[in-house]
């Protein structure tokens, strides 16, 4: 691209400069542009040299071009030997430190060998053992992470995903044949899908356009252009853009890899990224603030009980917490979050322990609200007789 952040590393060449002079120009306009990839310095006579201004692997994908127009000034530019970056990724301190933060979502800037590494410490949930990881029940913080990719090739796409069925944590977001960064993609998708659930969760990033992602080489997306072929994609458990030769790539199917052959084709929507943060992660939300609110350290006692006035905002009956919770159910529907608002209070389940009095116990089901995917219309045509 020639300009990041709306600045560019032009440098202007005059009568009489020299090759060393120009080098001299090249690494003030890299230095100079904040958002440049590479730290430039004096190399050799008129030489100049890069090095990536991160570590690992992921600098490999830097790319660099020299634009002369149509007067070279009698000089001969050469791009540079590039060194590859190497080294493995040990996350194990920077996810350590995210601790009682809830982060909705990260941005995998490295690659697939740390699909496990992310699946691992955001675990699962599990309502018989009380879930794993950041899915844990004394936690409940999870988060999806999401790895960008330029691949366009199908079978390759699919293999990322392969073997992950049960993965409830990594994405994809696909910009197929980009010449930008593979974390671009990523950002990208990440950045436009939270921003849709900050502000209208209900909602879905389906028709969402990347803000900025370069454009496909010829503005060929290769076979994610075809529907079937993005069918498949994501019953393979892959996210699928599609492209507008003014608009750039526009954001289809946003999903992790979970897709479980045990279930229903219906109920792996849960795959969807709207459906687990838009959805799952405000309702867990929204319940744990009413937690924190009316229901953590008052005091327990039965339906029947009768307590004085001065004393009744510190205690909490089972039926006063159902009536709370009707009212969360009642704002959850209101907001387009939940479907069927008497389904969920009918469901609902409050009582005292039966064998530690300190503990409430709560269980309710809910319905989540779908966005169309599928439009389904048949229309019938008959004839206009005298």
């Amino acid at each position: 691209r020639k300009f990041i952040d709306s600045q560019s590393a032009q440098y202007v060449v005059e009568t009489g400069d020299t090759a060393t002079d120009v080098a001299t120009k090249i690494i003030a306009a890299l230095n100079g542009l904040l958002s440049s990839s590479v730290t430039a310095s004096a190399g050799g006579a008129g030489e100049v040299d890069m090095e990536s201004k991160w570590q690992t692997l992921t600098a490999n994908e830097i790319s660099l071009t020299i634009d002369i127009g149509t007067d070279d000034a009698g000089l001969t530019y050469a791009l540079p030997t590039f060194i590859n970056g190497a080294g493995a990724f040990d996350l194990s301190t920077a996810l350590a430190n995210i601790g009682e933060v809830w982060t909705t979502g990260i941005i995998n800037t490295f690659d697939e060998t740390l699909f496990d590494v992310f699946e691992n410490f955001n675990g699962v949930p599990d309502p018989d053992t009380g879930g794993t990881g950041r899915w844990n029940a004394k936690t409940v913080k999870p988060f999806i992470a999401c790895l960008g990719t330029k691949v366009a090739v199908k079978a390759t796409l699919l293999a990322l995903a392969a073997g992950r069925e049960s993965d409830l944590t990594n994405c994809l977001a696909p910009a197929p044949n980009s010449p930008g960064f593979t974390f671009e993609a990523a950002a990208n998708m990440l950045g436009s899908f939270m921003l849709v659930m900050n502000n209208r969760p209900h909602s879905t990033v389906a028709d969402v356009y990347y803000p900025d992602m370069p454009f496909p080489v010829n503005n060929d997306i290769g076979v994610m252009k075809d529907y079937n072929t993005r069918d498949d994609l994501v019953k393979g458990g892959v996210s699928t853009v599609t492209f507008d030769e003014a608009l750039g790539y526009r954001s289809e199917d946003f999903i992790t890899f979970r897709r479980l052959a045990t279930q229903a084709e219906q109920a792996k929507d849960w795959r969807y990224c709207r459906d687990i943060v838009g959805i799952d992660f405000n309702v867990i939300y929204q319940y744990r603030l009413t937690e924190e609110t009316f229901l953590v350290a008052k005091t327990i006692v039965n339906d029947t009980d009768v307590v004085d006035s001065g004393v009744s905002t510190d205690v909490i009956k089972p039926k006063d917490w159902k009536a709370i919770l009707f009212d969360l159910f009642e704002d959850l529907g209101k907001k387009a979050l939940i479907a069927d608002v008497p389904f969920a209070e009918a469901s609902l389940q409050v009582e005292i322990s039966s064998v530690n009095a300190k503990r409430f116990e709560t269980t309710f089901n809910y319905k989540r609200t779908s966005t169309v995917r599928i439009s389904s219309t048949t229309a019938f045509a008959g004839f206009n007789f005298g």
